[in-house]
This record gives structure tokens, C-alpha cells and sequence, in this order.
């Protein structure tokens, strides 16, 4: 259990994942890794994040990219949802409980999470 303010990387698919870390999330570490589009370190990352994802939809920028921190565990909301079905079916298979039960669980719980920051500028 770490803190709220800093994410934490999940690797099962009953979890959201988190925006990837510039830091490998390690607070002590924070900071952004200042890689312009063109650095073929920052393709290389993402290339790797992109392996890891099942979702074969278009996948939100903050799924890929860190954070300027690199520690930020906030996602958006386009992000959490192009996770659901990954995490409906795992839940779903775990517990033995409906696949749409789950996902109305779930969904309430996106919905009475999400928020614009900065009043949505």
C-alpha cells in the first residue's frame, strides 16, 4: 500500500494500470524524463507500454506517456474505460459474479471518481 499522491505499478488485470513512470514509481526519483518526441528512448518506452496493453482500441495518450513527475497515478477517464473490459472480465472470473454486475459496479464507482481538473481548461 503506498500513497494516494503517488502511483503504483499494477500488473493484474483486475487493476486499473496506471500512466507509465518516469521513475519506475519511486518518489525519490520523481521527475519527468524530458524526452522529446523524437528521442527513440521515449519510442522505445512507449513501444513497451503498447506490448503490454490488451486493448485493441485507441488508447489515451496517458496510457503511454508518464506524467511530468512521472509519478502521477491519476488517469482519465477515456483511460479507465479503454481498461473496463480487461478488468469486468478478470473480476468477473475471479469472483464468479456476473460480468454485468460487475461492470455496473465498476462504472459507478469511474463515474463518482472522474473530475475535470482545473474546471475541465
Amino acid at each position: 500500500m503506498g500513497s494516494r499522491l503517488v502511483a503504483q505499478e499494477f500488473k493484474g488485470k483486475e487493476w486499473f494500470w496506471p500512466r507509465p513512470s518516469a521513475a519506475e514509481y519511486n518518489a525519490a526519483e520523481s521527475g519527468g524524463s524530458n524526452w522529446g518526441a523524437n528521442n527513440p528512448k521515449l519510442r522505445e518506452r512507449v513501444e513497451e507500454t503498447l506490448k503490454s496493453r490488451s486493448e485493441k482500441s485507441l488508447i489515451p495518450a496517458d496510457a503511454i506517456t508518464a506524467s511530468g513527475s512521472g509519478l502521477d497515478p491519476h488517469i482519465t477517464l477515456a483511460n479507465a474505460e479503454g481498461q473496463l473490459d480487461r478488468v469486468v472480465a478478470a473480476w468477473a472470473t475471479k469472483t464468479g459474479s456476473s460480468p454485468a454486475q460487475i461492470r455496473g459496479a465498476v462504472e459507478a464507482i469511474l463515474k463518482q471518481a472522474a473530475f475535470e481538473p482545473l474546471a475541465g481548461l
